[in-house]
């Protein structure tokens, strides 16, 4: 892992809501067995392959999870912000390399100290299911939708990760290139469906990652699966 860890036990475990316990053994346990990883942009937290002897909580910052096909091809399996629970595994090794986007302040527990905390703190594992839930949702999205429609309902799930349900601006931490590997799309489709939205009314872009929703509706639509019309043809995919 390469990143600067602190090597006093981290408060930061504490304060985050999800691990909130009445029991002092498991706070005691959290802290003693924690410590506060810092990375700077691109810096990898962990590898996939590692032995997973750490679960980490995102304090700060915007991470991908990537893992490379066969032919060498780059998938982008998900990208983890503030508050998010990183590198919970189903087996002794990761299953992606969790890379950083922008500088990162993390939360590193020892996975057996994790493990006592979740049956303590119940209030878990419903954000670990809703983080497995939205993992199935994309594969769903990546089968079934057209590339505005994966590209609308993308920036709706990161307005409203970010910003709160109802968002209606989004600064995205992550490149196009990330965009495009992770909805399966080229980096070309995604920025011509970006010049789509744009011309359509549906987006205002400042810069290149800060996007404002101008009519919500036409998002919803396409984030819905219903924004294909006749006078909006549909982009061919590369």
């Amino acid at each position: 892992m390469a990143a600067f860890v602190d090597s006093h036990a981290s408060q930061d475990v504490l304060r985050f809501p999800g691990l909130l316990t009445s029991d002092p053994f498991i706070a005691d346990r959290l802290q003693r067995y924690s410590e506060t990883v810092h990375l700077s942009a691109a810096e990898s937290l962990f590898y996939e392959g590692d032995i997973a002897r750490k679960v980490f909580v995102i304090v700060r910052g915007a991470l991908r999870a990537v893992t490379y096909l066969a032919d060498g091809r780059r998938c982008v399996l998900s990208f983890h912000h503030h508050g998010d629970i990183v590198g919970f595994p189903t087996r002794s090794v990761y299953c992606a390399t969790v890379e950083a986007l922008q500088p990162v302040r993390a939360v590193a527990i020892a996975r057996t100290a994790f493990n006592d905390a979740l049956v303590e703190t119940p209030s878990l594992l419903p954000q670990l299911s809703g983080q497995n839930e939205a993992m199935q949702r994309h594969v769903l999205a990546l089968a079934r939708m057209s590339p505005a429609e994966k590209i609308a309902l993308f920036l709706k799930n990161e307005a409203e990760r970010l910003n709160g349900p109802g968002a209606r601006r989004v600064t995205l931490p992550m490149a196009r290139s990330d965009i495009a590997d992770h909805l399966g799309l080229t980096v070309e489709t995604v920025s011509r469906i970006f010049t789509r939205l744009k011309s359509e009314g549906a987006i205002a872009v400042e810069g290149i990652k800060n996007i404002h929703f101008t009519n919500i509706d036409l998002i919803e639509a396409y984030a819905e699966g219903n924004g294909v019309t006749q006078s909006t043809p549909m982009a061919p995919t590369l």
